[in-house]
């Protein structure tokens, strides 16, 4: 079985959700259509048998077949973007950050403030504010389903909703994206920019098939969808295969959750959130995935470098105090869902220069057998 992800020309943004509208339903099942459009490129991945993967797979064939049967509900392909801050677009960011925090302060209809304690730093690159980020990233983790609720019953309107739901994952985005400037914290705003420009360069997607019906409601959030399928519910078994060690060009199920597991928690070192029990693990499995090639050797994220980082940090704060470790949904890192299998690409630059300089725009994806055949 083969995953398909095809890219285009067009414009890109780093620090929110980028929409493409699927294909018709009779356009989307055929891959003689998908796979050749022109002026495209297409990145190809080899599934697994794994037990989960098989789920992914059924879980892809149940949407499509439901918006098949459904034309009038709404598919798109929505992604997020995470490649290596620098100092300008960083510095930007934060500036989108805190006028996005003054526009939500001035609604008439919000219903808590923002401190300005919690403004971001547009000036100074050396100052990451990580506990800033943290808090900023909970503000958006508990107050995203108070937004769709109100919505719901009426009290924010559609497009209202629209504006700020996705201001919302915006400002999820942005603290990701600031974040990852915590390891390279220096004295002074010279040794920060030093460490930054010694970075090897990274690029990691995440890819929703963002499916809205009317038994749905708005938004990528699902968990509510009382459909068998979309949004399946994880069961011990499913974390069997779970793992942070990932092969070179890696296609694993996305975590499709809002808020930081226990994994995500050691690399931003946010004691507190386990301390609250605000972790937030993996509870639904839906037909998205997330991609990327693994990170250079001496990157702290490389493969090599995460059992003794992360075994460390476990011990080192007594996180077995707070949480059950035993229990299987705190098993660490993603389901792997198979590997490229199409281009030769051994690290993210390689698939900058390969495939984002020239088409950086998901136009579509598809899931054929082995022979690039349809599968419905």
């Amino acid at each position: 079985m083969k995953y398909h992800i095809i890219y285009k020309p067009g414009d890109v943004v780093s620090y929110t959700t980028n929409y493409t509208k699927a294909q018709t339903p009779d356009q989307i099942i055929d891959p003689d259509f998908m796979l050749h459009q022109p002026d495209t490129q297409v990145v190809t991945w080899e599934l697994n048998d794994l037990p989960l993967t098989q789920k992914f797979i059924t879980n892809y064939k149940s949407t499509i077949q439901d918006y098949i049967a459904n034309p009038t509900n709404e598919l798109n392909y929505a992604y997020d973007l995470y490649n290596q801050p620098t100092e300008e677009p960083a510095l930007r960011s934060r500036k989108v950050m805190n006028d996005i925090i003054d526009k939500f302060n001035n609604l008439e209809w919000g219903w808590f403030k923002i401190e300005d304690k919690f403004r971001l730093d547009t000036e100074n690159i050396n100052n990451v504010k990580i506990k800033e980020l943290n808090i900023l990233h909970d503000i958006f983790e508990n107050n995203l389903p108070i937004l769709i609720e109100k919505h719901s019953k009426g009290e924010v309107s559609s497009s209202d909703m629209e504006i700020w739901y996705l201001n919302f994952q915006t400002i999820n985005m942005m603290v990701h994206y600031n974040e990852k400037l915590h390891n390279f914290v220096g004295k002074d705003n010279e040794e920060c920019r030093k460490k930054l420009a010694s970075l090897h360069p990274h690029y990691f997607t995440a890819l929703k098939m963002d499916y809205t019906s009317m038994s749905r409601g708005f938004g990528v959030d699902q968990s509510h969808n009382k459909d068998p399928f979309y949004s399946v519910p994880m069961e011990p078994e499913d974390y069997k295969d779970f793992t942070y060690q990932k092969p070179k060009g890696w296609l694993e199920l996305d975590f499709g959750t809002v808020g930081k597991d226990l994994l995500s928690c050691s690399w931003t070192d946010d004691i507190e959130l386990i301390r609250k029990g605000a972790v937030s693990q993996q509870l639904f499995h839906h037909p998205w995935v997330a991609f990327g090639w693994v990170h250079f050797e001496n990157d702290i994220h490389h493969t090599n470098n995460l059992d003794n980082e992360y075994l460390k940090w476990l011990e080192d704060n007594n996180v077995g105090s707070y949480i059950d470790l035993e229990d299987p949904k705190f098993t660490p890192g993603r389901h792997m869902l198979g590997q490229c299998s199409n281009l030769d690409i051994d690290n993210p630059r390689d698939f900058i220069n390969q495939v984002i300089n020239k088409t950086p725009k998901i136009a579509g994806i598809i899931l054929t057998d082995d022979d690039n055949k349809s599968i419905l």
